[in-house]
């Protein structure tokens, strides 16, 4: 991917500057597919999770049980969270369908930012009807 390329470019340079010495966090880099219908996804995968021992729920939500999802009739199109169940905290989300692409940055910053805690996605008020409330309503 392009953007793990450019990042990886990044520490390079900020490491041979001594600007920056810690290696690359691949667990929270996103990636997409740009099919019809898109695919994206950042963090753990089931099999992942499961081959590692780490203990974890998975939610899967419609985008038909939101109003843009109903309205854009996207019957196929889905998000799959997986979570700790102890401590809240994401550990993966995978997203097929409309701008999932663009809808799978909610939870990398999320990721990034906030240790994964869904908070900082179910506390925000999001715009209705929008797709983003497929990422809010799945948690």
């Amino acid at each position: 991917y392009k953007h793990a390329a450019n990042r990886e470019a990044q520490h390079a340079f900020w490491n041979m500057a001594g600007e920056h010495n810690h290696p690359m966090d691949f667990e929270i880099m996103p990636r997409a597919v740009f099919s019809s219908p898109q695919v994206a996804a950042v963090g753990l995968r089931e099999q992942d999770a499961k081959a590692r021992g780490i203990e974890h729920r998975a939610v899967r939500f419609d985008y038909l049980e939101t109003g843009m999802g109903l309205a854009m009739e996207a019957e196929d199109a889905f998000i799959k969270l997986l979570l700790d169940p102890e401590e809240p905290k994401i550990l993966g989300c995978h997203i097929m369908g409309p701008d999932a692409s663009t809808l799978i940055h909610e939870v990398v910053v999320v990721m990034a930012a906030m240790e994964g805690n869904p908070a900082g996605i179910t506390v925000p008020v999001h715009i209705h009807p929008s797709l983003s409330e497929v990422i809010q309503r799945a948690l």
